[in-house]
């Protein structure tokens, strides 16, 4: 009996996730499309995506459109059954999608309708969430809105950042794809369709985003860092200095100081005051330097005078 053909589209190492544990099941994985590799920018070496190296070792055939449009006949004379797609990065034309008779699948990493859109990890630390997760959905023109084919939840710990939450997600998808996988090539495939009015997007984090923004409360600013770890870093400026800030702890005290404003320096870390409880940078970086623990900054000379304030992003 020939085995069923599957195309995946995928670039990073939640994709990668994915694609391992397709190459685990019994089907023919007729190609892999990926996105175009980036040159780093210290060695100007050119960088392969995580499932393009996969994909090398294990000798699948890569595409890598500049557009899609461009090259998706090319793509599906691979003649897939079924598309299955990880964190692509790029909108897939409706040639595409509407070409397998087991139709495009995508993996999402929320409890859809929740946070559709480009960010979907960092949104639950930012936010706070107890609970994410992830979904299985028929892919259609429009953004993260197909039907959904299966969910399992994800809690997330006090402390969680994007970095541990990445890993509950690779791991839980890795188990999803054994669990559920081959019953989307079934006839009677069940699904739900997304309930519209409780629908939230989440866009791509700029720049200005990554911005402590002093003016917000402990628990806010904490989620920030958190969801910014570990790239691209939440960063603060006093004095005009970048200050990345990596790690911070929420004390129980308050203080009466304007937010952003350094109240105490210690081995303990840089006590800054916000709108509610006092927070401590544990871990920050300065310009051309390596990430330090306060404890270690502050043996020598350094900027964090008490009484300074950090700017804010408004």
């Amino acid at each position: 009996m020939k085995k069923l053909k599957v195309l995946f589209f995928g670039t990073d190492d939640i994709s990668l996730s994915a694609l391992e544990a397709l190459s685990h099941l019994d089907y023919e994985i007729v190609a892999v499309v990926t996105r175009a590799d980036s040159l780093s920018n210290r060695k100007k070496e050119i960088i392969f995506s995580p499932v393009k190296q996969f994909a090398i070792e294990k000798g699948y055939k890569i595409f890598q459109p500049i557009k899609l449009k461009d090259e998706a006949e090319e793509i599906l004379k691979t003649n897939p059954d079924l598309i299955l797609t990880c964190s692509y990065g790029k909108i897939i034309p409706e040639l595409i999608l509407n070409y397998p008779q087991y139709k495009c699948i995508n993996i999402h990493p929320s409890l859809l309708p929740k946070y559709r859109g480009a960010s979907p990890i960092q949104a639950a630390i930012m936010n706070n969430d107890s609970v994410t997760g992830i979904s299985f959905i028929y892919m259609t023109k429009d953004l993260d809105n197909g039907p959904i084919l299966c969910q399992e939840t994800i809690n997330c710990d006090k402390g969680e950042t994007t970095f541990s939450l990445k890993e509950k997600i690779k791991k839980l998808i890795a188990l999803m794809m054994q669990k559920y996988f081959t019953s989307f090539f079934s006839k009677k495939v069940k699904y739900q369709i997304q309930d519209e009015s409780k629908v939230s997007y989440v866009g791509m984090i700029n720049h200005k985003d990554e911005q402590i923004n002093w003016n917000k409360d402990a628990k806010t600013i904490s989620g920030l860092v958190r969801a910014l770890y570990d790239k691209p870093i939440a960063y603060t400026m006093l004095n005009n200095n970048i200050v990345k800030v990596y790690e911070v702890q929420i004390t129980s005290e308050k203080s009466n100081a304007e937010s952003g404003t350094i109240i105490a320096v210690d081995k303990t870390g840089i006590s800054v005051a916000t709108t509610d409880y006092i927070i401590k940078l544990i871990i920050v970086q300065l310009a051309g330097k390596k990430p330090m623990r306060v404890k270690d900054l502050i043996n020598g000379n350094h900027i964090f005078k008490i009484n300074s304030r950090f700017s804010s992003n408004n």
